[in-house]
């Protein structure tokens, strides 16, 4: 049993919560499954780092080359399982977060139209279980324009994965979590990821 385990927030890895709360998990899930195969793959040490999509990236497929799409949707072709996690950026994920689904979402390569009901995509990477792990500085009510983490589930649905379930840290920049270190922040929601590991 291969698991790639993505890390998308842009926060340094000693004060990122979504980063710790990704350890955590894997901690939980390793006492579980000691002889399963873990990936890592941060999204800041890989071309999704450096490349976006614009105009020019359109020409020709430059994009997709440029970020080595190739490489990323083999690597998810490889695995049985994706834990994926990133925190929030202006309402949103973060930018190479946005960069990495810009590269996987590929027509006839990882979803097709082809020969779907009611023209609907039809997703190419069913073979996946996938968690997800998300953070934010603002408790999860306050701006549901800004649901990314719903945005997350709903792109992995698309491309045919099983999403099992997602944690979310809400709040971490208001109180009572906003005095607490990254990981007193964490600790609050360590039953909840010892509970997701356990079923993942």
């Amino acid at each position: 049993m291969k698991v790639l385990v993505i890390k998308g927030s842009i926060v340094n890895s000693g004060t990122s919560s979504s980063k710790l709360m990704t350890d955590k998990f894997m901690d939980f899930y390793k006492e579980k499954n000691p002889s399963h195969e873990i990936i890592e793959l941060d999204l800041n040490k890989e071309k999704t780092a450096s490349v976006s999509l614009s105009e020019a990236g359109l020409v020709g497929g430059q994009f997709w080359k440029d970020i080595e799409a190739n490489k990323l949707v083999d690597l998810l072709k490889s695995v049985d399982k994706v834990v994926f996690s990133t925190s929030m950026v202006n309402f949103n994920y973060s930018g190479v977060v946005k960069n990495f689904i810009d590269a996987i979402c590929i027509p006839n390569v990882t979803f097709t139209y082809k020969y779907s009901e009611k023209g609907q995509a039809k997703g190419l990477l069913d073979h996946l279980k996938v968690q997800i792990l998300t953070s934010q500085g603002a408790p999860a009510d306050w701006y549901p324009f800004g649901d990314f983490t719903a945005n997350l589930k709903g792109t992995w649905e698309f491309l045919g994965a099983n999403v099992v379930s997602y944690v979310k840290l809400a709040g971490t920049n208001v109180a009572p979590l906003q005095t607490m270190t990254a990981e007193e922040k964490v600790a609050t929601i360590e039953n909840e990821l010892k509970e997701a590991a356990s079923k993942f």
